[in-house]
């Protein structure tokens, strides 16, 4: 596989509800197969560009879900591995039905 060394950095359960995209494990991703954000872009093709790269790891934009698979296709990964894991910590509370009893 072209990025078995990347995926051993980038352990990630498959994408699921309450997944947030990680802008670091993208920017691991590109350092670890050693690209420029120009080549990565490249080898994404379509209309992405190293500026939307750049933007993509500063977090100051995000990627479509048809672009992060573009991604995914373009190095044979799993899409998961650029989202961050589930937290069920920060997930809110189910409001309780009722009232409470003084």
């Amino acid at each position: 596989m072209l990025v078995s060394a990347a995926l051993d950095m980038l352990s990630a359960p498959r994408m699921g509800k309450g997944q947030r995209f990680n802008p670091a494990k993208l920017r691991a991703l590109r350092e670890a197969l050693g690209l420029t954000p120009d080549a990565f872009a490249q080898r994404i093709g379509g209309k992405v560009t190293a500026r939307s790269i750049y933007r993509w790891e500063a977090g100051s934009n995000l990627p479509s879900i048809p672009t992060l698979q573009m991604i995914a296709d373009a190095f044979d990964i799993d899409i998961g591995i650029l989202f961050e894991p589930r937290n069920p910590l920060a997930e809110p509370r189910p409001k309780r039905k009722g009232r409470r009893s003084a």
